[in-house]
């Protein structure tokens, strides 16, 4: 027996499939309406558990989860973990109740002046003494002092504005110099507490300086105290944001809960946008469902076979699909964050596209059909498009939550089974509405007042003269929603049903061309295949393609915090304020876990190396900026006099005496881990300690990288040291070094998935090819445009990009495979291509645009990148599909022979080997042999 020729192909599996499926639907209509209702309104309780699922520090879900810096913060935690009694600020990074403030003058000016200065002292006092809560744990009313991390018992109170007020008579005691001032045996590290300062000489005097930082930090055990001090922390965000006026200065705050804070506001601003969005999307929809036909030169609305309600409806079954996913998901307690606020907007956007696809091939169908006749040509045409446009848009996401950054693959999960549903809505609930609109449309009902019967032109079809389905379809054939070869559509005289093939349509029906095919057939594509035209598009495109490389070459990379809030959150001041000390000031923390005996010189020699190694740097403020104990320890023997040599005593007992009665005790106890005795250890052993790096430039993300790579590098080369390098910025550094590389990698994968599926489910080599190319050419035009639209590559554009993959198979897929299956000329080809598909796919694109532009409003850095991204992926998706593709498929697919299907290419290979093993083994003359 030869084998059959005849493989079936991936897409008619699936359209027979769904044809099949379409008869099951209509006879169980009600069940498929009511079911998805029923599991939507029992997934709702899961929305309960939003609060529950989602992080006390939303900040780190936008950081990746296996950032170095995570490891770098533990190290410096475990070293030196907070301890209420013996606090030093800017020394420990486990306090979660730590407040800046930043001073500067309203005018900009001077803020060492006397004026400024005691309003300074002023506001602080009353942060200090006046700003009051009930402590139902003291029961009386307490202050900061009655809540304040202590040295000993004394509150850091923020002395050196006393300093600066003082400094005249202070200045035989104390040497004021920038950035470190000093007494005797003490240095004051100033770069964290003044900015802006302008130096008069080399070594640092200065007279004026800009920003002032004030600091306070808070209690948080018992449970009791700590709930104390989280109410006074925002009674003074109260009376900071609210309530403070000054005609001298100007104030800003942060604390550790400011970003999440924030991040819960956005919700609160993007809530009401999804409620216009959901009615915009509506309303376009049930507008752009109405179908509106040129005959005879009129236009005419036909009222029975428009769909309005059922566009309606289509939303809603993507809203029901939404509730689904997002109640499963929580109740099964993944983690929820804050950016998946917008995921209902997107995920109804993306489900209105399927609906117009169905729609789309309902109105294909012959209206004298039976309705299950006409609902299993829907879905067997409709189910194909809409499993490639939902497992690309899956995949994509799938591939996107494969992902260091919580926010990221929380994000990509709750889409993809969004999309999931949807898909799963669309077939169930949707296609259960048509079944229940197409017996009002045959019944002749209102396609709003479906009580009401209107006589409708249809009736006129029944003694038309008929043309076979095959007919209709070479002019006016939809590929990308191909049809199964045999299904039962409609039945003969006999009752028998006719192969698709035979089906019976009639000539008004033919004749009745819709408003939109009209448009697209005779006038656009008209003007678009204009040689003249096709030259100056092919121009455009190079200038596209130019602009877009030129983008990519440009883009800055990282979400800064500040762009995690709404414009007019205090957040948003605090960091412009306070941009001076990350351009000169702040500190790195350098660990030395592993210490060598510093009595030997080679390995004091080897220390020191790594110290100037460090500072050796346009990124430090250098040797005067280091704050270092055995610097200072040195300072002080060379002022005695003292011979510097390897005895032991010296580097051990005298050492710690030292530390133990010189005026920097707090600094040196706070940066030295001495051995415990009570372990049996040497009192005098150095088992670790730190010192601080001064650092300048570290303001935008490109320096704070170059910071962070350059010292972790240096510390890379003393293995010996076992050296940690920490930064409270190093969390947002670890997303900026990441960003690139996670999104590059993701592309990749998502690209050759798209590949695959593009070639599996369209089984065309020539429209693989460009689906490819288009897919390519989306993504470079988005990650360079969304540069020159400042957006910078981060989790979230990174979302965006690996969605916009997706979206490129979505719109360009059924123009390209159209083209190919079309018939006549180039010209005549692509223009039926358009003809046939142009509206539908435009509709799609539109309602996602509509969908997101509602974001654009949102006063939010993080929605608006969001919005951004999306509105480049669909602006230039269709630049693709209803411009650049068609013109491209009649440049380089000139010749309709040379249009071949990849898939019957392998098929040919696979029948060639199984008809060689055919005839082996086949019986021959001779002996047998056993097989």
């Amino acid at each position: 027996m030869e084998p059959s020729e005849h493989l079936p192909t991936v897409d008619k599996i699936i359209g027979n499939a769904f044809a099949r499926y379409a008869f099951v639907v209509y006879k169980y209509r009600w069940l498929f309406l009511l079911v998805p209702c029923c599991f939507a309104c029992v997934f709702a309780l899961g929305f309960y558990f939003r609060p529950y699922r989602m992080r006390q520090n939303s900040v780190e879900t936008f950081t990746p989860s296996d950032g170095p810096s995570h490891y770098e913060k533990a190290v410096i935690n475990g070293h030196w973990p907070l301890v209420q009694d013996a606090f030093i600020p800017g020394k420990f990074f486990a306090a979660k109740h730590w407040i800046q403030v930043v001073v500067m003058a309203r005018d900009g000016g001077n803020v060492l002046r006397m004026e400024i200065l005691n309003a300074t002292e002023q506001i602080n006092e009353i942060i200090m003494d006046k700003l009051t809560v009930w402590s139902e744990f003291k029961n009386r009313t307490v202050n900061y002092r009655d809540l304040c991390l202590t040295w000993g018992t004394e509150c850091y109170d923020n002395g050196h504005i006393a300093l600066f007020k003082e400094v005249e008579e202070l200045e035989n005691y104390i040497k004021i110099t920038y950035p470190v001032a000093r007494t005797v045996d003490t240095p004051l590290y100033l770069g964290s507490i003044i900015s802006g300062v302008e130096t008069l000489d080399d070594i640092g005097t200065f007279k004026h300086a800009t920003h002032i930082r004030l600091s306070y930090n808070l209690k948080q055990w018992p449970v009791e105290i700590d709930e104390d001090s989280y109410k006074w922390k925002f009674m003074l965000q109260h009376f900071i944001v609210d309530e403070f006026k000054s005609p001298l200065i100007k104030v800003g705050m942060w604390h550790a809960e400011s970003i999440n804070q924030g991040l819960a506001e956005n919700v609160e601003i993007i809530v009401p946008d999804f409620g216009i969005s959901y009615l915009v999307l509506s309303l376009f929809c049930t507008m752009t469902n109405m179908m509106v036909t040129y005959d005879n030169g009129k236009l005419k609305v036909d009222w029975v076979r428009s769909k309005p309600l059922v566009a309606f409806l289509g939303v809603c079954s993507s809203g029901i699909a939404v509730v689904i996913s997002m109640g499963f998901l929580l109740i099964v307690g993944m983690e929820y964050v804050l950016i998946n606020a917008v995921m209902p907007i997107l995920a109804i956007s993306v489900g209105v596209s399927d609906m117009f696809i169905m729609v789309s091939a309902w109105w294909e169908t012959n209206p004298m059909d039976k309705t299950d006749a006409r609902l299993a040509r829907m879905l067997s045409e409709a189910g194909v498009a809409i499993t490639i446009t939902s497992l690309t848009d899956v995949v994509s996401f799938l591939v996107g939550a494969w992902s260091s950054f919580p926010a990221v693959i929380s994000f990509c999960i709750y889409t993809a089974l969004a999309m999931v549903m949807d898909y799963v809505c669309q077939i169930t609930f949707f296609a259960a509405v048509m079944a229940f609109f197409g017996d009002f449309e045959a019944q002749g009902r209102h396609c709003y007042f479906i009580w009401h019967k209107v006589k409708t032109g249809t009736e006129k079809l029944n003694g038309a003269k008929g043309y076979r389905r095959t007919e209709l379809i070479k002019e006016s054939y939809s590929p990308a929603l191909s049809a199964s070869e045999r299904m039962p559509t409609s039945n003969d005289k006999n009752g028998k049903p006719l192969k698709s093939d035979e089906i019976v349509v009639s000539n008004e029906a033919v004749a009745q061309e819709s408003l939109t095919s009209v448009f697209f057939h005779k006038y656009y594509g008209g003007l678009l295949f204009n040689p003249y035209v096709k030259a100056i598009v092919c121009l455009l495109y190079a200038v596209y393609a130019g602009v877009a490389i030129w983008g990519c070459l440009v883009i800055k990379e990282g979400l800064r915090p500040a762009e995690l809030v709404h414009s007019d959150h205090y957040v948003v001041k605090f960091y412009r304020m306070s941009a001076p000390f990350r351009n000169r000031g702040m500190q790195a923390h350098v660990v030395v876990n592993n210490p060598q005996n510093l009595t030997l010189s080679e390995n004091r020699d080897r220390l020191f190396d790594l110290v100037r190694q460090l500072e050796d740097k346009d990124y430090t403020l250098g040797s005067n900026g280091t704050i270092f104990f055995l610097k200072e320890y040195l300072n002080y023997l060379n002022n005695l006099g003292a011979l510097i040599s390897n005895v032991n005593s010296l580097w051990t007992v005298d050492l710690k005496d030292w530390i133990r009665y010189t005026g920097g005790r707090p600094l040196w106890d706070t940066d030295i881990i001495w051995g415990d005795p009570r372990r049996g250890e040497d009192r005098y052993l150095i088992k670790a300690f730190r010192f601080q790096i001064g650092l300048k430039k570290f303001d935008s993300s490109g320096e704070q990288v170059a910071v962070a790579k350059h010292l972790r590098s240096v510390a890379a080369k003393y293995p010996e040291l076992n050296i940690t390098t920490y930064h409270e910025f190093w969390p947002h550094v670890d997303q900026y070094m990441s960003v690139a590389p996670t999104t590059w990698r993701n592309l990749s994968v998502s690209f050759v998935s798209m590949i695959i599926i593009a070639f599996i489910m369209i089984p065309n080599l020539y429209c693989g090819l460009f689906i490819t190319m288009s897919m390519l050419s989306i993504n470079v035009g988005v990650y360079g445009y969304m540069s020159l639209w400042g957006v910078n590559l981060d989790c979230i554009s990174m979302i965006t990009l690996i969605m916009s993959i997706g979206f490129a198979v979505d719109l360009s897929a059924h123009i390209s495979y159209g083209y190919i299956c079309a018939q006549g000329t180039t010209a005549q080809r692509a223009s039926h291509s358009l003809q046939v598909l142009g509206f539908p796919v435009l509709l799609s694109a539109l309602a996602t645009l509509f969908g997101v532009c509602i974001l654009s409003a949102a006063e939010v850095p993080l929605i608006v990148t969001f919005f951004k991204t999306v509105f480049l992926v669909m602006v230039l998706g269709l630049l693709h599909s209803h411009i650049f593709l068609p013109i491209a498929l009649t440049l380089f697919l000139p010749n309709p022979s040379r249009v071949a299907s990849s898939m019957n290419m392998l098929h040919k290979v696979i029948i060639s080997v199984r008809r060689s093993l055919f005839e082996c083994m086949r019986p021959h003359s001779g002996p047998q042999r056993t097989p």
